[in-house]
């Protein structure tokens, strides 16, 4: 894997900071502050003092944040991005022995994680369009719901008017409103017109959000929720009152050693979409790689629920068995051999079905295994495939969205 554009610094792990109480960080952070009080005298060192001081609400409420939203199977870590400090280099002494982390390597993982939440949400989205034209809605539209948008509109072939976004503050989306992207806040509005729904909003926020939905969510629609520390189950039994199937897709992928000894120097002050355009990124983000070839490790169920939701919005149009295994082998499967053809038996284990596939339950196949999760443990060619395909879609539209550049400079 090439890292050679990237910056030297290494980066330490994070993942003891899971489950930290936001009084216990503060007070660390404030023995901090009173340490260099204590130790500095002179005038430069007042003055960063107060500075310090004068930024510490700032660092309350990123840990706020951080226990509102967790990380993807490590649970109560920042995912909003935390803006530059003038401070930093003081910071950079503010190391916490008991969880191992500093503020910047913070955010070093804190655009790791925004920038492989964004890649595989573009991809499915990407390959969702390219078997049908979808209509997306995020519903609430904060840090990362913004960045969501735009990738969709950059790299997953969506369009301005198949875009719309329920947000509480929709005049402050300035840029969407001048792109003739759909803003306001009407959850019930929105949710009839959706094929798939993005939801990004906090956790205190959910219960009303389903409320909204609850009533007016359509029959055949994908739900992808970004919301922590709710399972798959948790969302099920409050959306569908737990009876019925359930079209859940709730991403789960953790950071592997790889990740932690640095492997990858991050680089954290790079544009989202300027990290889907870098092939070294792209491979250490690869959800269907081998742990050793990344840094991102995801289970083999949880990669055969992407699939399942593909195929599920085939059967929501209607398309007949060969049709959706055509579809398949076309948008999803790169071919790396004879021995990575999908069939209708790779994937369900009903070996006689009908004229079209089954629709899958993705909260019960994301907890159990399934006929095809149990086929990714055994069959390595396929999970090739299916990383060889998630390279070939970024490379794609970055090839294209290159064309367009040398042409309008024209």
């Amino acid at each position: 894997m090439e890292t050679k554009d990237l910056p030297s610094e290494n980066i330490v792990s994070s993942e003891n900071f899971a489950g930290t109480d936001s009084h216990d960080l503060n007070r660390q952070v404030t023995d901090f502050l009173k340490n260099v009080s204590r130790e500095n005298t002179d005038n430069s060192v007042n003055k960063t003092k107060q500075t310090i001081f004068k930024d510490q609400d700032h660092t309350t409420n990123l840990v706020e944040q951080s226990m509102q939203l967790s990380s993807f199977n490590l649970n109560n870590e920042i995912i909003n991005g935390i803006r530059d400090f003038e401070w930093e280099d003081e910071l950079e002494k503010c190391h916490f022995p008991s969880r191992n982390i500093t503020i910047k390597n913070l955010r070093k993982k804190s655009h790791a994680q925004i920038v492989t939440v964004c890649a595989h949400a573009a991809y499915f989205v990407g390959i969702a369009n390219r078997i049908r034209r979808n209509i997306e809605e995020i519903r609430s539209c904060g840090k990362l719901g913004t960045q969501l948008a735009r990738c969709f509109l950059e790299y997953a072939e969506v369009y301005s008017h198949e875009l719309q976004i329920s947000t509480r503050q929709p005049e402050l989306l300035k840029e969407f409103h001048a792109k003739s992207i759909r803003c306001y806040f009407d959850n019930k509005k929105l949710i009839n017109s959706v094929n798939i729904v993005f939801i990004c909003v906090l956790p205190s926020q959910l219960e009303q959000v389903v409320k909204d939905i609850r009533d007016n969510l359509p029959e055949k629609c994908i739900i992808y929720s970004l919301v922590r520390p709710h399972s798959g189950m948790q969302l099920k039994n409050l959306i569908y009152n737990g009876i019925v199937e359930s079209f859940i897709l709730r991403p789960e992928f953790s950071f592997n050693e790889n990740f932690k000894q640095a492997v990858i120097n991050w680089n954290y002050t790079i544009d989202i979409l300027d990290c889907f355009s870098k092939p070294e990124i792209i491979a250490a983000i690869n959800p269907f790689l081998e742990e050793e070839d990344c840094m991102v490790t995801m289970s083999n169920k949880t990669r055969a629920t992407y699939v399942y939701s593909l195929i599920n919005i085939c059967s929501f149009l209607n398309l007949g068995k060969n049709e959706t295994l055509n579809a398949l082998k076309n948008f999803v499967f790169a071919s790396t051999g004879k021995h990575s053809k999908i069939e209708e038996f790779h994937l369900y284990e009903n070996k006689n079905l009908s004229m079209h596939l089954p629709i899958v339950d993705l909260v019960e196949a994301a907890q159990n295994p399934t006929e095809f999760s149990n086929r990714l443990d055994s069959h390595k060619s396929i999970r090739k495939s299916l990383a060889k395909n998630f390279v070939a879609f970024f490379e794609e539209i970055n090839a294209w969205r290159a064309r367009n550049l040398k042409s309008s400079t024209i």
